[in-house]
């Protein structure tokens, strides 16, 4: 029996949805043949409530971004990925997004809207939204 306070509502949801997921797999793969188990038993379990737009992760302050930024621009062992580390950086703290969306967006999500160059991307919890990208990004 696991000891100390109980965990919060996102680690509970987590562990759920990974026990239900291999149970998943293993109804998919037929690895147990069906009399032994024929039903997901996590199927019924009730999830925590949780904001899926809330994270507890911290973002950097003002000093560690510009010191990021600094050493991508003038640092960088590599000078041939220098500069496009150094644009990820700008985007991710500037537009405010994850690594995800980030890494996911396309240039065919590029645009221009009243004057400004607007950048279309998945964010967490799967919703699409429009960022306008400053001019320097």
């Amino acid at each position: 029996m696991p000891e100390g306070p109980p965990r919060d509502a996102a680690t509970r949801h987590n562990v759920l949805s990974a026990n239900s997921s291999f149970y998943k797999f293993v109804l998919q793969t037929r690895v147990l043949p069906k009399e032994m188990m024929d039903s997901n038993p996590f199927d019924g379990v009730l999830y925590p409530a949780m904001d899926p737009l809330f994270t507890r992760t911290e973002g950097l302050t003002e000093a560690e971004y510009v010191t990021l930024a600094r050493t991508a621009r003038h640092e960088h062992p590599c000078r041939r990925t220098a500069f496009r580390s150094y644009v990820l950086i700008l985007a991710l703290y500037h537009l405010c997004l994850r690594i995800d969306a980030a890494l996911g967006a396309r240039i065919e999500k590029l645009g221009y809207d009243k004057g400004h160059h607007t950048l279309e991307v998945q964010i967490k919890g799967g919703a699409w939204v429009t960022k306008a990208v400053p001019p320097f990004v």
